[in-house]
């Protein structure tokens, strides 16, 4: 007898609404397209109607041909083509077919039985040679005698078990970091907001910006809406944009630093939840080179900085003609999940700015007594910036990284 190769694989992914909320517990409507480049090429099409989770998670098997609306055979899909393999995805969060929510992603490691697959598909010597029997003046050299009539060859060229068992703990490891980026969940601060994580290689992340009042003791954090009076702080506060309270929460550094009062002597505040806190400029670095390795690119490349489009909310961004920035297509936005939402600053003069262009944010590690280093992604770059250019004074928003 012989093993049949599985006609399906497992896909999960985290549903959000226009405005970046989860659709939790809710019946969607999806459909899925196979592409053989990034640019089209239809390989295959299903669609589903499936529920999410509390955490606005949907898990389904693709190949199963969904509940309807299959275009071509999943059993006929070139697994190894040369441009790759990208998965479209299109979700109707009302659970029907008016898909609203688009996505296009490569599919960086296809599975090895459905590569295999087409591997065992490969014509014969016989089909070659009647395709093309020209070498083109090629030689092929380092031939073994052959033992037997009109032998050409007969090297081994098989693998000892070591080495197959070595391929397969590889595979294996590959396979488990892929399973590590889908990890997700929620945290709940000190005021009883919830904010959403993954888990990028071995870091977690909130993908959603710091919205409390009060620090982890429950010490409030005070809101001051004056020009003057924030110019002037030397200890923590915090900001609507605008003073507009429909607008986010920014932050200026001494609140993130837990710098609640004038006292030298009296200890720092704790600013995130328990078991979580605001990341440093080393563990952004760690971040940004995890998505760049990892494919996070624009253009799928795995060198330079182009993540900012992959970390950006595909909402709020002011329009762009730049291709592979924020501002640009932002329905494609997002892949990496990390949701920055460009909701601009506070200058140290207390006046406001970058609404739509540009997403702030602080890390914990000061450049010197007057600046401290933090990231920023704008509408029209496609860089994930790192600058030690901005006063304490700044209103940022804050993400928190788990201990």
């Amino acid at each position: 007898t012989s093993a049949q190769v599985p006609e399906k694989m497992s896909y999960q992914a985290v549903v959000r609404d226009a405005s970046g909320a989860l659709v939790s517990e809710q019946l969607v409507g999806i459909e899925i397209e196979i592409l053989y480049s990034q640019y089209g090429g239809t390989a295959y099409i299903e669609t589903h109607f499936v529920n999410t989770n509390a955490n606005g998670l949907v898990t389904l098997e693709i190949g199963t041909g969904g509940t309807g609306n299959v275009f071509n055979d999943f059993s006929a899909i070139q697994w190894d083509t040369i441009d790759g393999i990208w998965i479209y995805t299109k979700i109707d969060p009302l659970g029907g077919v008016n898909y609203t929510i688009t996505n296009i992603s490569q599919l960086l490691s296809v599975p090895y039985a459905l590569y295999a697959k087409n591997s065992a598909t490969t014509p014969n010597l016989e089909a070659v040679l009647a395709e093309n029997n020209s070498a083109n003046n090629q030689q092929i050299k380092d031939l073994q005698d052959p033992t037997d009539a009109q032998d050409a060859v007969t090297k081994n060229y098989t693998y000892s078990k070591a080495e197959v068992d070595a391929l397969l703990a590889n595979l294996q490891s590959q396979i488990d970091d892929l399973e590590s980026d889908n990890s997700s969940g929620t945290v709940t601060d000190q005021d009883g907001n919830t904010y959403d994580y993954l888990t990028y290689g071995d870091q977690v992340w909130t993908v959603e910006n710091a919205t409390m009042v009060t620090y982890r003791d429950g010490t409030p954090i005070p809101q001051v809406t004056n020009n003057n009076e924030w110019a002037n702080l030397t200890t923590g506060a915090w900001s609507y944009y605008n003073n507009d309270p429909t607008k986010p929460r920014l932050y200026n550094l001494y609140a993130v630093m837990g710098i609640h009062d004038n006292d030298p002597n009296t200890p720092y505040k704790e600013f995130a939840p328990e078991g979580w806190h605001v990341p440093t400029d080393a563990e952004w670095t760690t971040l940004e080179n995890h998505l760049i390795a990892n494919g996070y690119n624009y253009d799928g490349t795995t060198t330079e900085n182009k993540i900012a489009k992959a970390m950006a909310s595909t909402t709020g961004w002011d329009n762009s003609t730049i291709t592979g920035v924020p501002g640009n297509d932002q329905s494609l936005n997002n892949s990496s999940g990390f949701n920055a939402f460009p909701e601009g600053k506070r200058y140290s003069n207390g006046s406001f700015d970058s609404e739509g262009i540009i997403a702030f944010f602080w890390s914990s590690t000061e450049y010197n007594t007057n600046y401290a280093w933090n990231r920023n992604l704008s509408a029209n770059f496609s860089i994930f910036y790192r600058f030690n250019s901005y006063f304490v004074h700044y209103g940022f928003s804050v993400r928190f990284v788990r201990d």
